[in-house]
């Protein structure tokens, strides 16, 4: 297993904004992706930064991701989003544990 890790600023204030576009618009377009597994996105105490984590089958999976459906997420999040997100994709070192 895989996971994209993308890190941003966002604009000030936006995080509401932001986490609605994640639930109604990124998560719709992840779930279509193939090897897509979850997401989990995480926010600063002062709501200015995000970190990101998808799960992935494959580093194939994430790398036709990071081709075609990122850049739909850029779009979507691009009113919220400040500067260029960073992203690093990296394979999984340890077990996975279903958190729910």
């Amino acid at each position: 297993m895989y996971g994209r890790k993308v890190s941003f600023q966002l604009k000030p204030n936006s995080f509401n904004d932001f986490n609605r576009r994640q639930e109604d618009e990124v998560v719709p377009i992840l779930r279509k992706q193939k090897g897509f597994q979850e997401v989990f996105a995480m926010v600063t105490p002062d709501k200015k930064r995000i970190e990101a984590i998808s799960i992935w089958d494959r580093m194939e999976d994430a790398d036709a991701y990071d081709r075609s459906g990122y850049k739909d997420v850029i779009k979507v999040l691009s009113s919220v989003v400040e500067g260029t997100p960073k992203v690093e994709t990296m394979e999984m070192a340890g077990t996975i544990h279903k958190v729910r």
